[in-house]
């Protein structure tokens, strides 16, 4: 007799709420990060230092029910893999078009933004791996610092990123819900504004010392001209501020039900299609002559704007066969629901 696959959860609008910041963070971030200004670089490295940190942190709380049920791993081909593999395609057509390069169709190195979907699909699949781990958080963090002494690590597969933020999705995994009851306090809310602000802060008087770089998670130590000790010095420190501005942000978050918490339940559709009204600021340098802080404010209400447009009903309707491709019952068995679980797992 097999197990019964455990019933989903019912939708929190705390996290969805949490979620909604953060995508709109996301298209802020990219649509911030070609522009050459002290000001928009700035907020991009703040930014950087803690939306996908906590983006991933969230990832992690909404997969402690992953049971490596059936219908679970069918999810993860056709929500993440199978969108990857399409946008990759996609991707690889609008640069072969718009920028006169060769077209090629490279699965095993993400374009842009899509490395998450393939690293949250390989995350997933490892949850039993660091359930069964004595130290999770421990391991992964020593992994996360220890990975990039690895001169070859790279971009391939994201496997650079899956190691380096894996500490992040662990901590949201293994935490219990209570030891976040904190967070709710009057006392922790005041601390959240004074840790974003100080960060803020933090990066605007550190200029140039203060590199994107640092926050990419995308190469080892060697790739970014640093030493070993600089290096896992460098790392140590983007954690912490990943950690604090992920503890701020769910201080912040409102709990109840908002006007934009929708935003929070179509995520997908934003981190999937935001990437197209932004192609020309990135790639054919539309943002070159923005370089004054009005330029900057201008650029984050249109990502706002961007952000409410892509999460709205008519463009989910419009573009449901793009983001949730009705090719997954080519892929996927239909009678996935009575597939037998293996006996370790019963």
């Amino acid at each position: 007799m097999t197990s019964p696959e455990p019933t989903p959860p019912q939708r929190d609008p705390y996290l969805d709420n949490v979620r909604a910041i953060l995508i709109t963070l996301v298209v802020v971030g990219h649509a911030l990060e070609p522009i050459d200004s002290t000001t928009a670089h700035a907020v991009t490295v703040w930014i950087y230092s803690f939306h996908m940190p906590a983006f991933i942190f969230v990832c992690g709380m909404l997969a402690r029910t992953y049971r490596g049920a059936p219908r679970q791993a069918a999810r993860i081909v056709t929500t993440l893999l199978l969108p990857y593999v399409l946008f990759q395609i996609i991707h690889r057509v609008l640069r072969t078009v718009t920028l006169d390069a060769e077209f090629s169709v490279d699965l095993l190195t993400p374009t842009w933004s899509l490395w998450f979907l393939l690293a949250l699909a390989m995350w997933r699949l490892l949850v039993p791996v660091f359930q069964s781990l004595r130290f999770p958080l421990v391991t992964t963090l020593a992994i996360s610092i220890l990975a990039p002494l690895i001169v070859a690590l790279d971009s391939k597969l994201t496997i650079a990123r899956l190691l380096s933020f894996a500490p992040f999705f662990v901590a949201g995994l293994v935490l219990r819900p209570g030891a976040l009851d904190f967070l709710r306090t009057r006392l922790a809310r005041g601390m959240a504004w004074a840790v974003l602000a100080g960060g803020l802060a933090v990066v605007s008087l550190a200029g140039p010392l203060a590199r994107l770089s640092f926050f990419l998670f995308n190469a080892s130590y060697a790739e970014r001209d640093l030493s070993a000790p600089v290096g896992m010095a460098v790392r140590c420190a983007a954690l912490i501020m990943g950690a604090a501005g992920t503890a701020a942000i769910l201080a912040l978050t409102p709990r109840g039900r908002r006007a934009w918490t929708a935003i929070g339940e179509r995520t997908m559709y934003v981190y999937l299609l935001h990437t197209f009204p932004l192609w020309g600021v990135r790639y054919h340098g539309w943002g070159e002559s923005w370089t004054t802080p009005w330029h900057t404010a201008a650029i984050v209400a249109a990502s706002i704007a961007i952000t409410v447009v892509l999460a709205s009903r008519p463009m989910v309707w419009l573009t449901r066969w793009l983001v949730e491709p009705p090719l997954a019952g080519l892929l996927v068995r239909r009678d996935v629901d009575r597939v037998p679980v293996p006996e370790s797992r019963q």
